[in-house]
Formats: structure tokens, sequence, C-alpha cells
């Protein structure tokens, strides 16, 4: 089960026509269906614009910038073990 699915089971996996099901499972459908559509969009748009401009050395720049750069991103949240 991913991430997202262990988060939000608890209110998808109540009773049907429950208060829970109705207001925030019905957020939740929508919201997924919001961002699927959204990674979808990213995937027939952009990644061939990227495909065709990043040639070997841009790639070797790029990644190399992305390696000297902290994980601001992850760094909030707490580390297993």
């Amino acid at each position: 089960m991913n991430h997202s699915a262990a988060i939000f089971w608890p209110i998808l996996n109540t009773k049907p026509g429950g208060p829970a099901r109705n207001g925030a499972g019905s957020s939740v459908y929508g919201l997924h269906a919001i961002l699927k559509l959204h990674f979808q969009k990213v995937e027939e748009l952009y990644l061939p614009v990227l495909d065709c401009w990043l040639t070997q050395e841009r790639a070797r720049i790029l990644f190399g910038h992305m390696a000297d750069r902290p994980a601001t991103a992850n760094a909030s949240v707490p580390r297993a073990g």
C-alpha cells in the first residue's frame, strides 16, 4: 500500500453513506482525480520538451546541481531507525 493510501484508507474504508465517506471520502477521491490528471499532463507535455532539450552535457550539469543541493524538502521528515 502506498503512502497516500495508508493515510486515507481509514476514511475510504468507512461504511457507505457514513458521514466520513460522504464528506472527506469524496474530497479524497476528487483530489486523487485532480492529481492523477495533473501528472498525466506533466508526462504528456513537459517530458517530451525535456527529452528534446536535455543533452548529455546538460544532464551532467543539471544532475550535478541537484546533487549539490541539500534535500530541504525531506529535512523535516523523521528518519526511521
